[in-house]
């Protein structure tokens, strides 16, 4: 009966140190608090942020629906779109190089070398949206080995070649916080980290661990983790779990038996790889500071951040479509005047029209309120405007959008005519072009005549040579024309014009200046971050290319910079950026021509279309570009 009780007394007491340490599972939906890493206007009134969820102990949690929370604009409940999305993280590998670097760590490999080994088992696990920087904190300064953006293989090759010579111990925790700085430089939604890799703290100061936790107290710090390379631990190595402490990160000594189990050190990185991104349009139009704020569906959790909305707002453009000036109309009273129009927004925005109104010679005739289109026909009963003889009208449409701001169309002059005076109603007035038309072709062959019989002697002699170059130009009309097909796409995905679809067939230089590029993007702006010559897409046996010309903001692809002057293979869905897109490039997804890919036909195109050589772009049949939208 004892061993019974003992065994019940051992189970529960193991379920509940089981319970205390074992980690919250990042699955876990139920958000206990929210963070907004970063918001940006990615359209003139869309608004897109960036947000973490995190359970009790602030650890990033996944699986939030779209019905756990709300979005509110200047608590204006706003409607958005919800989705969960891989950002990676950005991650600041500092590596201690003072004296001792050299001397054999735990796994019997220089400390140097065990160091290496650790940042290429980091770099095995990360991911495409990563980004990684490596420092080496040497005679109390920072040098850069490699920068953000690099890729992985290249890191790996500079870290083969890298070989410090320190003269003294380093000032370690001093350059962690030199590290801050650095990260400072670079503001996007990643989450940030600093792995600090040292042969051991041999100077310590209490006003870097001071100004340390100082750092720390900001919402935006990076997690800072350190590890240990040394043959054993020595009893003033216990800072580094201060630091990784106040860091709210991890602290490694590095031997045979951790090298083993990198994983649980790791996984503390790449929980914080997905967050959360909503997307909407802002509720109210206003200018002015703006607060947007993401809340539990229980209203139980809360967090916000502002920004500022300056648009220069412009009254909507009008225009008449039908009638055109010129046009008849007979007053018989039968059928109204039909006046179409159609109503844009300059400035990119667009919103609820409040009314439409109809003027005509002056006094408003009709009017409609809240149109659902933005094309709109008005009809005008021409009985009602009485008229003795041919009289002029003006017509003009006035459109009132949401702000208030009025916008009114180019007036329209048609003639209207009494009726049983023996006119015929017209849609356009007989102007010289009309009897150009209808007379034109007379008139020609009266003049044909006449030269002929002037100059009959001339052409006689000379109608052997007329009638060949009469053959020539007639095959040079009728003679098949070479047809360009498209052998890839370059579909627009941010930045400028989405969706617009430019067709690749050949090697194409890409850049702002129209002397060195054959596609053109933010030509004559001197302030934009896309180089004259900025990249070129290279056509090599149909097999596609991009190379980097030296552009002073990069070419991005699949997120990764690239070498300059060094080509890469495209592929099918591949992401390039033209410089980054947040600072005013353009973001690309390219596609070739053979594949399963469909360019957009959201105005119209349903399949891809082919150009003659006469339709290309200023006659150039060597590097031919055309863009459909």
């Amino acid at each position: 009966m004892i061993k019974k009780w003992l065994l019940i007394i051992t189970f529960f007491l193991t379920s509940l140190l089981f319970s205390l340490f074992s980690p919250i599972v990042s699955a876990q939906t139920s958000p206990s608090y929210f963070e907004i890493t970063s918001q940006a206007l990615s359209g003139p009134a869309t608004n897109s942020v960036y947000f973490y969820s995190y359970n009790v102990n602030r650890v990033p949690i996944s699986g939030l629906k779209e019905t756990d929370i709300k979005v509110y604009d200047n608590e204006s409940l706003a409607d958005f779109s919800f989705q969960e999305k891989e950002v990676g993280v950005r991650v600041l590998i500092l590596i201690d190089a003072g004296l001792g670097l050299d001397a054999r760590g735990a796994t019997g490999k220089s400390r140097l070398d065990e160091m290496k080994e650790f940042i290429n088992a980091f770099l095995s696990r990360t991911g495409v949206n990563d980004s990684i920087m490596v420092v080496s904190n040497e005679d109390r300064q920072l040098k850069s080995i490699v920068d953000f953006g690099t890729s992985t293989a290249n890191i790996t090759e500079k870290l083969k070649s890298y070989s410090p010579n320190p003269t003294r111990y380093s000032d370690g925790v001093a350059g962690i916080n030199r590290a801050f700085y650095l990260l400072k430089d670079v503001d996007d939604e990643k989450k940030e980290f600093i792995l600090f890799l040292t042969p051991g703290l041999e100077i310590t100061d209490d006003k870097y661990i001071n100004n340390f936790t100082e750092l720390m107290k900001a919402e935006d710090a990076p997690i800072v983790s350190t590890i240990l390379f040394r043959g054993d631990e020595k009893p003033w190595d216990t800072d580094l779990k201060e630091v990784a402490a106040i860091g709210n990160g991890n602290y490694l000594y590095y031997n045979n038996s951790s090298k083993a189990t990198l994983d649980p050190f790791f996984e503390h990185i790449s929980i914080w790889k997905n967050q959360y991104l909503v997307e909407y349009r802002i509720p109210e139009l206003v200018n002015g500071t703006h607060v947007v704020s993401i809340v539990n569906a229980s209203n139980t959790v809360k967090t916000s951040t502002s920004y500022r909305l300056d648009i220069n707002f412009l009254p909507p453009r009008v225009q008449i479509l039908s009638p055109l000036t010129g046009a008849i109309f007979s007053q018989s009273g039968s059928e109204p005047i039909l006046v179409e129009s159609q109503i844009s927004f300059p400035d990119g925005v667009n919103r609820d029209i409040q009314s439409v109104s109809l003027i005509v010679n002056g006094n408003v005739v009709y009017s409609t309120e809240n149109p659902e289109d933005l094309m709109v026909s008005i009809p005008w009963d021409s009985s009602t405007f009485k008229v003795g003889e041919e009289t002029s009208i003006t017509f003009t449409i006035e459109a009132v959008d949401s702000l208030g701001k009025v916008g009114s169309s180019d007036p329209v002059i048609v003639t209207l005519k009494p009726v049983g005076i023996g006119v015929i109603a017209t849609t356009s007035s007989p102007t010289f072009l009309t009897y150009l038309i209808q007379y034109g072709g007379i008139l020609l062959g009266l003049v044909a005549v006449i030269l002929v019989f002037v100059f009959r002697k001339p052409l006689a002699v000379a109608g052997g040579s007329v009638v060949e170059k009469f053959g020539e130009a007639w095959e040079s009309i009728t003679k098949p024309r070479k047809v360009l097909t498209p052998k890839a796409y370059l579909e627009v995905l941010s930045g400028q014009e989405p969706k617009s679809v430019y067709d690749i067939y050949e090697t194409t230089p890409i850049g702002r200046s129209r002397r060195n590029a054959d596609l053109i993007f933010q030509a004559g702006e001197e302030d934009s971050p896309i180089s004259r010559l900025h990249c070129t897409i290279i056509n090599e046996d149909d097999v596609f290319y991009i190379r980097d010309e030296d552009s002073q903001w990069g070419t991005f692809l699949n997120g990764r910079k690239l070498e300059p002057l060094t080509k890469f293979e495209l592929s099918d869905d591949d992401e390039i950026a033209i410089a980054p897109p947040e600072r005013g490039g353009i973001l690309f997804k390219f596609n070739y021509a053979s594949s399963s890919y469909t360019p957009p036909d959201d105005l119209g195109y349903s399949q891809s279309q082919s150009y003659s050589i006469d339709e290309t772009i200023d006659g150039d049949t060597t590097h031919p570009v055309h863009k459909r939208f």
